[in-house]
């Protein structure tokens, strides 16, 4: 969601929640008097030791602010669209797909996680090609882990997206890999 990793994501929820709590408690907060000498009342924490009453939700507050400014600082690299194209080819060579199934490979959808699309897969024939958005000098392989491709009960294929699997070709923010698709055994 978004185009954030999972922990990426909770990270951002975490600091965001500690954030807005300790600015409400920091607004809602009382300065308690003690009566006898007429200083701020103090707590006291066994682990931290004496806090005055303000010091919780100023932790809250800077810890909040630090959380998510870790978490942008840890991902900001600048987004750069990826141009990823490749060919639709059958797993058996000795029995090659028919016109009439090349021309039906266009029903079938590509997928993978995490989306950060900038161009949506298209499919002509038995080509697809998409864009997607990876941050500024990491590398396709480092962020998606599998293509897949599926075609309703007809076909179905996926590419193994790591360093020992090297693409068909391969240039800078561009990848072209061959997809294999097999044909499923039709039900009678």
């Amino acid at each position: 969601m978004f185009g954030l990793s999972p922990p990426q994501g909770m990270i951002y929820i975490f600091s965001w929640t500690a954030l807005v709590l300790g600015f409400i408690a920091l607004l809602t907060q009382k300065a308690y008097i003690d009566s006898a000498t007429g200083q701020v009342t103090e707590i006291e924490v066994r682990a931290i030791g004496k806090l005055k009453t303000n010091i919780p939700a100023l932790v809250f507050v800077v810890g909040g602010l630090g959380l998510a400014t870790f978490a942008f600082l840890r991902d900001s690299g600048h987004p750069v669209p990826w141009t990823i194209e490749g060919t639709l080819q059958p797993v058996d060579e000795a029995n090659p797909l028919t016109s009439n199934e090349i021309n039906n490979l266009d029903k079938g959808i590509i997928g993978f996680q995490p989306s950060r699309l900038v161009e949506p897969p298209s499919i002509h024939a038995n080509k697809f090609r998409f864009q997607y958005e990876i941050p500024d000098g990491k590398e396709f392989e480092d962020e998606i882990e599998t293509i897949q491709y599926q075609n309703g009960p007809d076909f179905i294929g996926t590419i193994l997206i790591d360093k020992a699997h090297p693409p068909a070709e391969r240039a800078p923010h561009y990848r072209k890999y061959n997809l294999y698709i097999e044909r499923r055994l039709k039900q009678p």
